[in-house]
C-alpha cells in the first residue's frame, strides 16, 4: 500500500506542480543512482540510467496504478533500464586475475561526484523546472524536456569517453 505522501506527490506531478517533480527527484535519485552504480560501477552511466528511469516514469504516469508502491515502481523501471544499458554496452563478465589482468588491482576509483557531474545535475534540475513552469499539458512537456536533456547528456557522455576528456570540457 503506497504512503499518503507518495500518493499526494504523484497527484501533484500529474497536476503539473514543479515542486512535486523536484521532490520526487530529491527523494529517489540518490537511492536509484546507488542501486545502479553498485551494478555497473560507472557514475556517469548510472546517472544516465537514472535519467532514463525518470523519463520512463513520466511516460508511464498516465497508466500508473495508485495502489502500487512508488519506490517499488521506480526501482522496477530502473532495473529494466539497467538491463537495457547492459545489453547496449555488451557487458561481459569480469575476467579473473589469473588471466593476466593484474592492472585491475592498481586502478583506484573515486566515488565522489565530479564537478561536471554536479553542474550537469544543477543544469538538469533547472531545465526540468523551466519545462514544468512552461508546460500547458504538464506531463507531456516534462517528458519531452527530460527526454531531450537525457539524450544530450548521453551524447555528451559518450563523446567525452570516446575522445578521452571529461563531459564538462566539451
Amino acid at each position: 500500500m503506497p504512503s499518503d505522501s507518495d500518493r499526494l506527490l504523484i497527484q501533484q506531478i500529474r497536476d503539473g506542480d514543479p515542486r512535486a517533480w523536484q521532490t520526487l527527484i530529491a527523494r529517489y535519485e540518490g537511492r536509484l543512482i546507488a542501486y545502479v552504480q553498485r551494478r555497473i560501477r560507472d557514475r556517469s552511466a548510472s546517472e544516465d540510467v537514472v535519467q532514463e528511469t525518470f523519463v520512463g516514469f513520466l511516460n508511464s504516469l498516465p497508466n500508473f496504478d495508485d495502489k502500487r508502491e512508488l519506490q517499488t515502481y521506480l526501482f522496477t523501471i530502473a532495473s529494466h533500464k539497467l538491463t537495457d544499458h547492459l545489453r547496449k554496452a555488451g557487458r561481459h563478465p569480469l575476467k579473473s586475475l589469473a588471466e593476466g589482468n593484474e592492472e585491475l588491482l592498481d586502478q583506484q576509483t573515486d566515488h565522489n561526484p565530479t564537478a561536471s557531474s554536479r553542474v550537469r545535475t544543477d543544469e538538469r534540475q533547472e531545465l526540468e523546472s523551466q519545462a514544468l513552469t512552461r508546460s500547458t499539458p504538464p506531463t507531456l512537456a516534462i517528458a519531452r524536456s527530460v527526454a531531450v536533456l537525457s539524450l544530450v547528456m548521453i551524447i555528451c557522455s559518450r563523446t567525452s569517453r570516446s575522445v578521452g576528456c571529461s563531459p564538462g570540457s566539451l
